[in-house]
Order: C-alpha cells, then structure tokens, then sequence
C-alpha cells in the first residue's frame, strides 16, 4: 500500500482556493462545528483538514466494482468541504 503524500493529494486552483479552502484547523473550530452540527466528525477527516482544510483532489474518479447513480464502474468526488464556515463549500458554508 502506497502511504499518503499530502503535497500532491490536493489540486491547486483559484477556484479550490475561493470556494473550498477554509481557514486554518484548530480545535476550537473543529469543537464549534461538531457542536453546530450535532455529531463527531471522523478523526481521519479532520487529520486530512489539518493538512489542508477541504480542497478538491488532483484525483476525483475512483473505480468502484459496483454499478453507482455516477457510472457504471466508478463515483467521482468533486471536492472535499473544509471545517468550518467562511467557504461556499465548507461544512457550515454559506
């Protein structure tokens, strides 16, 4: 298994930068959003948010084995929501 190189996981782009990528992690953000949002987010999720919080990946279509509502043989992810609330497509995002 390949480890996880977070330099070259995220695209970078003015559009990722304006619309998915939200201000530095900490855990007085990721403590208000869970208490926003009701529930713990996954400890893997918010580890990947500190690295860099939310962003679209350079790679989006990942194959699947079963037939999806996406394709026929895989599901594509458009971007990751960053913790928190100042992006258009963070997790309390306006």
């Amino acid at each position: 298994m390949k480890k996880f190189d977070h330099h070259t996981f995220w695209e970078v782009t003015k559009y990722a930068t304006r619309s998915y990528v939200d201000v530095q992690l900490n855990d007085e953000l990721v403590a208000s959003v869970e208490s926003k949002l009701g529930y713990s987010l996954p400890r893997s999720y918010i580890d990947l948010c500190r690295i860099q919080n939310g962003g679209i990946p350079r790679h989006r279509n990942h194959r699947t084995s079963e037939k999806t509502s996406w394709a026929d043989n895989h599901v594509a992810i458009s971007g990751i929501a960053g913790i928190g609330q100042s992006k258009e497509y963070s997790l309390l995002g306006h």
